[in-house]
């Protein structure tokens, strides 16, 4: 594997120029006209690692440090010796930051754009992989799951007020859970979690490892299987990766090995969109 290379355009793709922020950068979010980057380490440091967040104006500019990110999310080292580098989650002017330790995950969030961060509780009482989301700077949308055990205990969980107080909505696996709890939905998707992408308070769409997307639309109390191309769904299925956003409730992308595609009615169809790598060998009609 060669040397990450972090790259910003600001011509809509024509042209790419190294950005250079002062370290690797593991995730990157835009909101409010800004870009935000976070910096970590590579993953053959087993050592303790220190996290920074820096932002820039979408337009171009120099990139600014924020402030320093509280210990709970510094990627100590979990179990398996892999660093947890942070997910960064932006919406409107809130932001946060959740790092996924298995032995003590942390989430912290800013509501000043960067000038400040707060510690938050971790609602998953199961979670070597977890997901976050959000469609607003309230609403909150977080899937944990299990790895290590197949089907793995899974459970999804959602915020109204941007993460201090969290409802559990669904589980998958009750069986492993101890005490189990009554009036939650299922979660049947014979995979593992492992996006989010929260269109509203009760939309939000979920990708899979070993298992095909779905989508709820009723706050994560129920799921049932998302209409995307077949050879997406293969692929997700087969364990590869997919990654899908939404602007609103009708216009999104998904993209995989298989291209990028986009939809303008809320998922019912899909076209393919020859704009990034070679055509495919398919056809993009299946």
């Amino acid at each position: 594997m060669g040397t990450p290379v972090f790259v910003a355009t600001h011509d809509g793709g024509e042209s790419w120029q190294p950005a250079d922020v002062g370290g690797q950068v593991v995730d990157v979010a835009i909101a409010g006209g800004t870009a935000w980057a976070v910096t970590g380490c590579s993953l053959e440091v087993v050592t303790a690692c220190t996290h920074a967040v820096l932002s820039a104006p979408v337009g171009g500019g120099p990139w600014t440090r924020l402030a320093p990110l509280p210990e709970a999310v510094q990627g100590v080292v979990i179990s398996n010796t892999t660093l947890g580098d942070p997910e960064l989650v932006r919406s409107d002017g809130s932001a946060w930051l959740l790092n996924v330790n298995e032995s003590q995950p942390g989430l912290v969030s800013t509501r000043d754009e960067g000038r400040s961060w707060v510690s938050m509780t971790v609602p998953c009482t199961v979670g070597t992989t977890m997901s976050l989301a959000a469609s607003s700077a309230e609403h909150l949308m977080l899937a944990c799951v299990g790895m290590g055990a197949w089907p793995a205990p899974q459970e999804v969980w959602t915020s109204d007020d941007g993460g201090a107080q969290w409802l559990l909505r669904a589980r998958a696996n009750e069986s492993s859970f101890t005490p189990r709890v009554a009036d939650v939905g299922s979660l049947d998707n014979g995979g593992a979690p492992i996006g989010l992408d929260a269109i509203s308070s009760s939309s939000a769409w979920m990708l899979n490892d070993r298992g095909y997307p779905l989508v709820t639309n009723d706050g994560g109390v129920t799921w049932s299987e998302a209409l995307l191309p077949a050879v997406l769904t293969t692929d997700s299925e087969a364990g590869g990766d997919l990654d899908v956003t939404f602007a609103n409730a009708l216009d999104g992308w998904v993209c995989g090995s298989a291209g990028l595609w986009a939809t303008t009615d809320g998922g019912a169809d899909w076209q393919y969109q020859p704009i990034i790598g070679p055509v495919p060998a398919w056809s993009p009609s299946t």
